[in-house]
C-alpha cells in the first residue's frame, strides 16, 4: 500500500466485463481502493457489447468506461461510423475512445478494415475531445502513419496501450 493517502493510482486499462471479473465487481473495487487505486477504466472491445461496460461503469463512482472496437473483433463487429461512436460517448461515464488500432499479428488479411476502423475511432476522438486508446501489434509503421496523418488534420490525445 502506498504511504501517503494523498497519492492514488488509476487503472487506465482493465476489462471488467470479462465474465470472471464481472461477477465480483464490488470485491475488485474494494481491493483496488485498499491498494490506493481510486479509479478503474473498463475498456470496450466490441461496440455491440458496449452496454456491458456501461452497466459495469454505473455500478461504482470509481469505474469509468470507453467506447470502441478492438481490431481483432472487426470480422464480427465491422467498421462503425464515427458518428455512431460519438452517440455512445454521450453516457456520463465514457472517458475515452477505444480500444482501437491495428493488430496484424493474428489477422493480416483484414488490414484495410482495421485501418478504416482505426480512422473512424480517431475521428470520434477528434470530434469529442476524448483521448483514444490505441492497440498496435506488428503494425507499427501503419499505426504511426495513420496517427500522423489524422493528427495533421485535427489534433487529438491518447495513449498507446499495446506496442509490440
Amino acid at each position: 500500500m502506498l504511504e501517503s493517502s494523498k497519492i492514488f493510482l488509476v487503472d487506465s486499462h482493465c476489462h471488467l466485463d470479462v465474465s470472471e471479473l464481472a461477477k465480483n465487481i464490488e470485491n475488485i473495487v474494494n481491493a483496488a481502493h485498499q491498494n490506493n487505486v481510486r479509479y478503474l477504466q473498463t475498456i470496450s472491445t466490441k461496440i455491440t457489447e458496449f452496454y456491458k461496460v456501461k452497466q459495469i461503469a454505473d455500478i461504482s463512482d470509481s469505474i469509468f468506461c470507453s467506447v470502441g472496437n478492438h481490431p481483432l473483433n472487426l470480422d464480427l463487429e465491422g467498421v462503425v461510423n464515427y458518428r455512431d461512436i460519438i452517440q455512445l460517448c454521450s453516457h456520463k461515464k465514457v472517458t475515452a475512445i477505444g480500444e482501437t488500432g491495428l493488430d496484424y499479428h493474428y489477422t493480416k488479411g483484414n488490414k484495410k478494415i482495421q485501418q478504416e476502423s482505426f480512422i473512424e475511432h480517431i475521428k470520434a476522438a477528434q470530434d469529442t475531445g476524448l483521448p483514444i486508446i490505441v492497440h498496435t501489434r506488428e503494425a507499427e509503421e501503419d499505426t504511426i502513419a495513420i496517427l500522423t496523418k489524422m493528427y495533421k488534420k485535427k489534433r487529438f490525445t491518447g495513449v498507446i496501450h499495446c506496442y509490440y
